[in-house]
This record gives C-alpha cells, structure tokens and sequence, in this order.
C-alpha cells in the first residue's frame, strides 16, 4: 500500500486548516503531493477524463495537490494500483460481500435449494426446505479464528440453525428468536474453510433473517467491519485510511515530466506503508532508473526479510553514491 494523508480532518474556530502547502512547499521547493483520500485528484485514465470513484477501481493518472503540475501517470492498464480504503487499525473481517449474501463468494446449498432475499440495510432472509442446508464462504486459514452473525426469526416460526468452521466444528443447535441475537464461536486450525450458517442437527427446514457475518483471527468477536470487497473495508466510528495498492510484480506510477531537483542537495519524503510479503524488495520511491548510476538521484527501499538486508533503507548520488539505513 501507498499513500499520502495530511493535516486535520475538521476545524476549530480560530484554528486554520493546515496542509503539506504550509509547511514542505511555503518556499517554493520542487516535489509534488498525491492524496488517495481526495477522489476528485484521481482518474482511471492518463487524459483525466474519467474519474475515479470507488475502491476496486485502477488509477491512470493521480493530480499532484502542490501545485507543481508534477502529476502521476501510469499508461499500462495492467501496471496501475488500485484505489482503495481501510479502517484506521486495519482489517479483521476475513469475509468478502458480508452485506452481499447473493454474492459469488457465499456458497449455497442447492440440495436442498438455499433462497436469499435481500430485505435492506444488509438484512437478507434465509429459506430453505428440510435437509442438509448451508450458506457458507471458502476462508482457509490456521490458529483460532471466530465466526459471528446476527440472526433473528422472520416469524415463519421455521428458526433452527448453527454455526459451522472447517466443515466439521458446529456450534450446536441455536433457535432464533423476534428480537436480533449475535452468534459467535471459536475454533483453531481452520483446514478447510468452510465457514458459515447451516442447518440444525435435525435437519428442519428453516426461515431466518441474518446480518453482519464476521470471521477474524483470535477468540473475540470485535466491532463489525463491512467489507464490499478486498479493496473496500469500513468500520462504523472508525476513520478510513485511503490506498493505492500495489502488486508488487509491475504496478507503479512516474510523474509525467522530470522532476528538476537541481536547485537543492536535500530530499524528504512521507509516506504511509504497510508490505505484505519479504518475497522481494519493495521500492516506495525512487529519483532515477539507476541510484548508482546516475548522478543525482535517490530512493528509499524496504527489505526483502533476508540475514542481510535492512528492513529500510536510503541511497543517494551526488557524484558519488551514498547510502543509509
């Protein structure tokens, strides 16, 4: 992930909103400044023309807020990051679509037939004929996870249901009641994956309504997370924290002309970043194809987990290289 988030996100009277325009740029200095959070910066193509408007889209082109015209482009469709958002704190809800039960990620029994209907504000109903039911979604993983969902009878007076992790650990028989209840268990070494609500021990048929299904690693069920998609996670009370994410293989952006820092020796750079795996250094940015090449150039790397290799580190050249960690 890679961003850039600055200054206050509200005000105070007699207190001025303050910027990266105030304090790294009130001189003039040369650089630019990409903010993942203003959306009207960002567009799916190098024109401009289309914008981007929701997490899970590709950005083209990212409009430096510096007023240095030192915007950033990516012409190759297949190497652009995607925009996306998180919670401040990060994501816990491993699920996908989680007010989306119609979505392909949630698995249906079809023998028994498994009917959803979306009944609003992330409720859906849940029907189905005596037998072997479930709705349930793929999430391999290892350790202790907990799975919870809110479940309340639709009055059918057809309420009894369980929980399921890994195909064969059940919470144990549970009747819904008119008012919401949240269920919630526990269960290590989750081999298969099958996470979900399935039918009772007897098997009966059964007409529930159901809402806010989380499945996160430890043994507490903490604060719902929506998740729309892997790009697009919230949490109620919670700040979002906006990305561009990278695939670490070929994504990335330039700016569109050369930036002249011939006027200055000194560089800073801020930067939010989480990487997700040490199978390869991971460049945050970089002045220059070549650091130890071409004169007057630099970047700032972070390591690939290896008995040698810092965790983070700089490199620079004047007329000589230098370096730092």
């Amino acid at each position: 992930m890679y961003g850039f988030r600055y200054g206050y996100a509200g005000r105070q009277r007699g207190v001025r909103r303050w910027g990266p325009i105030d304090y790294l740029f009130a001189a003039g200095e040369q650089g630019l400044w990409l903010d993942p959070s203003d959306l009207s910066t960002l567009f799916q193509d190098t024109a401009g023309t289309i914008p981007v408007t929701a997490p899970g889209q590709t950005v083209a082109l990212g409009r430096d807020k510096s007023g240095r015209g030192n915007h950033l482009i990516q012409p190759v469709a297949l190497s652009r990051p995607t925009l996306g958002r998180h919670p401040v704190g990060g994501r816990r809800n491993l699920l996908t679509y989680t007010e989306d039960f119609s979505n392909a990620p949630w698995l249906k029994s079809s023998s028994p037939l498994v009917t959803l209907t979306n009944q609003g504000g992330g409720v859906w109903r849940l029907q189905a004929p005596a037998g072997n039911w479930g709705l349930r979604q793929e999430r391999p993983v290892t350790g202790t996870h907990t799975f919870a969902i809110d479940v309340k009878s639709s009055g059918a007076g057809l309420d009894g249901f369980t929980l399921m992790l890994s195909g064969s650990t059940f919470l144990g028989d549970r009747t819904a009641t008119d008012q919401w209840a949240r269920y919630s268990f526990s269960g290590s070494n989750i081999g298969s994956g099958a996470v979900g609500i399935i039918r009772n021990s007897s098997q009966t048929a059964v007409d529930i309504l159901i809402r806010l299904p989380q499945f996160e690693a430890g043994t507490i069920d903490t604060p719902y997370q929506r998740v729309t998609s892997d790009w697009d996670v919230v949490e109620a009370g919670k700040r979002d924290c906006w990305y561009l994410g990278f695939d670490g293989v070929d994504d990335f952006m330039v700016t569109a002309a050369t930036l002249d820092l011939s006027a200055t020796d000194k560089v800073t750079l801020f930067a939010g970043v989480q990487k997700f795996t040490d199978a390869a250094t991971g460049i945050v940015a970089e002045f220059s194809g070549n650091v130890s090449l071409n004169a007057g150039t630099f970047y700032l790397v972070n390591g690939d987990g290896s008995s040698n290799s810092r965790p983070w580190s700089t490199s620079s050249r004047g007329t000589v290289a230098a370096t730092s960690s």
